[in-house]
């Protein structure tokens, strides 16, 4: 019996509860063992306050005993201080106090986690000092105050004194503390159980009381009647434990006390203490005596329903755990087989018994597992393991783990100890990992793409040859090198790259460059992802890499041809325009030549000519700068060089234009109508080639109502906002329209519906609009002509 202590040193409301059980119980015991005392003229045959105390200070931690012995202080001086000397009762008082406190002491420094009945050996300590040594003390000082009081014989009164003690703790001690288990609570047993508790407890206390029960209480006479309530005794002890065994003899003391009381009156004091004497000692050696073979029995139980509770965790672990227990003979033979291998392998349970180990192991695996077993029959080993396969009755094969040991008796070994787990679905995976590392492995040798893996230490663990040829410093293996040391360059990315790889990032970069040793410059796009354990290590990275060196190249190498074609297209255009831009020209010159002229006829008239030379001179500055202009503009257009982004403001771009083709406008006859936008956004593009387009777009107009039947010849150049805050361009013409048979193929190259053209005009119009980041598309006018679209984003993307 184990007894739950509380070691919190803080009062809680259970507290409250346990003081007010304590007062109930205590004044209760006090006033019956009290008042039983003096009517008797006696000591109390069954001193009951110790019990209650003892239990009080057992049940709660030492910093909290304080409480319980001032409240026994009170309770005392309230039943018992107007019946002696206060002297007197004071002593007795401490001395009871004294007891308790170093009883409960010595248990909870022996014992500190309670259970002091839980045992025999617990059961004899608890008897040694709360039944025996504490009380016989007790006994030394009680019997002391009172033979200074009055002088009397000392040992019959000590040993009235110890008796009274001795028994209280002895029965009333166990049967509190046994209410008191929290591991034991009380609960509504079954009505058999129940009634045969009752039956017993009602049985001993009439017999005690029919035994007890005559003129007095001479052991000669009442011996043979004592035999009455003794088997019920021994049933309470054997069936019902300590509680049972403890409330059957408080009954039986009860009752006796009851009857020694009852003819109390027909007794000397000196035959009343000896019948007092003779009970207290019956009930001292039978109550020891019933109570230890409670405690003895009980500890079976509790040994027996752990065995059972034990095994029945076993069986249960058993049938839940992967591991498989066997029992094999040193001849091989199955001795024992659990169920779940008998399932695995399909066989029953009889029939494998009947078999060997080795019969049910392939012949291949039969000769390691041989061996290792002599080694251990040998001694030269403790245990050994392996991995095994059995035979299942279909034939088939299971893959099993095998730890073997040997179980050794006092004449020699007895039989092997085997633990089998099944393996067979890792044994599956591993040749699916395999099986997956090997295509792997045959992909990335063939891929076209370089692809490496990289353990945790950022070592090779497989190249593909595209790899190898791209990235490889040297002829010697890569695998098991490091990256640093087996590549010759790479970009200075990678380190930090692969470090956030093992924490499980991703990285990709579609344009970085490195340096080899030799001072070349290589370009590649690259991504490195986690990668899952490497032959079972730890995680490491996959790395996937393309050189772009050769498409770089040809990229710049199309972007110059694509350079030169807009410059050959934008000198063509000016060819086309050489007639209009030759007229442009001479207009001015022709003013500049008639104003020079005029000025040396007035200034051969002298004083009165110079004003008007003064008009002609601003004429000719004048004439000078619009030719300026066209040159200028002329120059810009035909500028051959790098592409340069800058914020452009486009309705000033396609008034420019339009000066540009001012002369082929005038000369074709065709009206411009603009619907510029005041607060269009400024887009950030290359100046020139915006302008190209926009001047081509105008030409090819112009030119498309020159030659058809156009009786209205209008352009029309509008510009406005776009919803997803792009700037749109519309050049629209009241020409024929584009043909439906090419309208589909407008914008490739090489196709023209003009005499003398080149067919590349729209073609690198759109793809100048496209590399801004734009959209050109033509659309059909309804009632005939032609509209081309263009859409610029605010801010394109520079080359």
């Amino acid at each position: 019996m184990s007894v739950s202590l509380k070691s919190e040193s803080r009062w809680l409301p259970a507290d409250a509860r346990r003081i007010a059980i304590f007062v109930a119980g205590y004044s209760v015991a006090f006033l019956a063992s009290y008042g039983g005392a003096q009517r008797g003229a006696v000591p109390a045959p069954l001193w009951a306050p110790d019990a209650v105390l003892l239990c009080a200070l057992l049940l709660n931690p030492p910093r909290k005993w304080w409480a319980f012995l001032l409240l026994a202080v009170p309770i005392r001086l309230a039943i018992g201080m107007p019946l002696t000397n206060p002297l007197h009762f004071l002593a007795d008082t401490a001395n009871d106090l004294v007891k308790a406190v170093l009883a409960a002491a010595c248990l909870r420094r022996i014992k500190p986690g309670g259970g002091w009945l839980s045992s025999p050996e617990s059961f004899a300590i608890f008897g040694a000092i709360a039944v025996l040594a504490v009380p016989a003390l007790s006994a030394f000082a009680g019997a002391g105050r009172l033979f200074a009081e009055r002088p009397r014989p000392f040992w019959p009164t000590w040993a009235g004194w110890f008796l009274g003690d001795a028994l209280a703790n002895l029965l009333l001690t166990p049967l509190i503390l046994s209410f008191a288990d929290r591991s034991s609570p009380l609960a509504f047993r079954p009505w058999r159980r129940t009634a045969e508790i009752a039956a017993v407890l009602a049985a001993v206390l009439v017999l005690g009381a029919v035994a007890f029960a005559g003129g007095g209480f001479s052991l000669p006479e009442v011996v043979p009647l004592l035999f009455l309530p003794f088997p019920f005794l021994l049933w309470s002890a054997i069936r019902l434990g300590v509680r049972g065994t403890s409330a059957a003899l408080t009954l039986l003391a009860a009752s006796g006390i009851w009857a020694v009381g009852r003819w109390s009156g027909h007794f000397s004091p000196e035959a009343l203490r000896a019948s007092l004497f003779s009970l207290e000692l019956f009930l001292l050696v039978v109550g020891s005596s019933l109570l230890f073979l409670a405690v003895v029995l009980e500890e079976r139980r509790s040994i027996e329903r752990n065995l059972r509770s034990t095994q029945a965790r076993l069986a249960r672990a058993e049938a839940a755990s992967m591991v498989m227990v066997v029992h094999a003979a040193l001849d091989g033979a199955y001795l024992r087989v659990p169920r779940k291998l008998s399932r695995l392998l399909g066989y029953p349970r009889q029939e494998m018994i009947r078999k060997s180990w080795m019969e049910m192991t392939p012949a291949e695996d039969v000769g390691a597992q041989l061996r290792e077993s002599e080694r251990l029959l040998a001694g030269e080993i403790e245990s050994f393991q392996l991995q095994k396969r059995l035979l299942r009755s279909d034939g088939e094969t299971v893959w099993l783990y095998l730890s073997r040991s040997l179980v050794r008796g006092p004449e020699g070994p007895l039989h092997f100890l085997d633990y089998l787990t099944d393996i067979s679905e890792i044994k599956r995976a591993e040749a699916e990992a395999r099986l997956r590392e090997n295509e792997l492995g045959l992909f990335a040798e063939h891929s076209p793409a370089a692809v490496a893996v990289l353990d945790s230490d950022h070592r090779f663990v497989m190249a593909s040859r595209r790899f190898r040829k791209d990235f490889q410093k040297d002829d010697r293996p890569i695998v098991g090198r490091g990256y640093a040391e087996a590549l010759a360059g790479f970009p200075r990315s990678w380190p930090e790259a692969f470090r956030r790889s093992l924490e499980g990032s991703s990285e990709a970069c579609d344009e970085d460059s490195f340096t080899r040793p030799d001072g070349t410059t290589e370009f590649l796009r690259w991504e490195i992802v986690p990668g899952a354990s490497i032959r079972g290590g730890r995680a490491g990275s996959f790395l996937f890499a393309e050189l772009t060196t050769d498409r770089k190249r040809g990229e710049h190498a199309l972007d110059e041809l694509r350079r030169q074609l807009a410059h050959l297209m934008r000198v063509s255009i000016l060819g086309e325009l050489s007639g209009a831009l030759a007229h442009e020209l001479s207009q001015p010159l022709a003013a500049i030549l008639a104003n020079a002229q005029a000025a040396q006829t007035y200034i051969t008239r002298g004083q009165s000519g110079i004003q008007e030379v003064t008009s002609i001179l601003e004429d000719i500055v004048s004439d000078d700068l619009r030719a300026s202009e066209v040159i200028r503009s002329l120059r810009n257009l035909l500028r051959k060089g790098e592409t340069e982004f800058r914020e452009i403001d486009l309705n000033h771009l396609i008034r420019e234009a339009l000066e540009l083709a001012q002369s082929d406008v005038i000369t074709k006859n065709v009206s411009v109508g603009l619907q510029l936008a005041p607060d269009l956004p400024e887009i950030r593009g290359d100046r020139v080639q915006l302008e190209q387009v926009l001047l081509n777009l105008i030409v090819n107009a112009c030119e498309a109502m020159a030659g058809g039947n156009c009786v209205e010849r209008k352009l029309r150049i509008e510009t406005h906002t776009d919803e997803d805050d792009t700037v749109h361009v519309m050049v629209q013409d009241t020409g024929p329209g584009v043909d439906p048979e090419v309208r589909d193929r407008l914008f490739e190259p090489f196709l023209t519906t003009k005499a003398f053209g080149l067919g590349l005009g729209l073609t690198i119009c759109r793809s100048l609009v496209i590399a801004h980041g734009g959209r050109l598309w033509h659309a059909p006018v309804a009632g005939g002509g032609a509209a081309f679209h263009v859409v610029l984003p605010r801010t394109a993307g520079e080359e």
